[in-house]
């Protein structure tokens, strides 16, 4: 069973991720793909979690989130969600499903098809770094 991530990030200067995707092993591997590019990360399996990190870390800077995550009332609901709640942060969305149409993901959020790539999650640190 999946456990909620320590109240507070081991604060050693990488910035902080979150995943948020539903299916374990996907959850593990984008967060693995994350910290290899220099993230530290927490994770999630759904909004509620999602919400509960989110509201826990100030210092989040990237969410990855899953776009068709089970239980969601829509696509793309929880990365609505996250935009109006910080829109501070940045975000990915990531679906296995068809492009969004133009206007249906909130300014400024990436869209990607599954699995994230190496060179998106060092494109997203670059992109917060610089």
């Amino acid at each position: 069973m999946d456990l909620p991530a320590s109240p507070a990030p081991h604060g050693d200067g990488r910035p902080l991720a979150l995943v948020v995707e539903s299916e374990t092993g996907r959850r593990i591997e984008t967060a693995d793909l994350l910290a290899g590019a220099g993230f530290e990360v927490l994770e999630a399996w759904s909004a509620q979690t999602a919400f509960r990190q989110i509201e826990r870390h100030g210092m989040l800077r990237l969410v990855v989130v899953d776009a068709d995550l089970r239980g969601a009332e829509t696509r793309f609901a929880l990365v609505h969600e996250i935009a109006r709640h910080r829109p501070d942060l940045a975000l990915i969305a990531l679906s296995d499903g068809p492009s969004p149409a133009p206007g249906a993901l909130p300014e400024g959020v990436r869209f990607a098809v599954k699995p994230l790539t190496p060179a998106l999650a060092r494109e997203a640190l670059g992109h917060l770094s610089g």
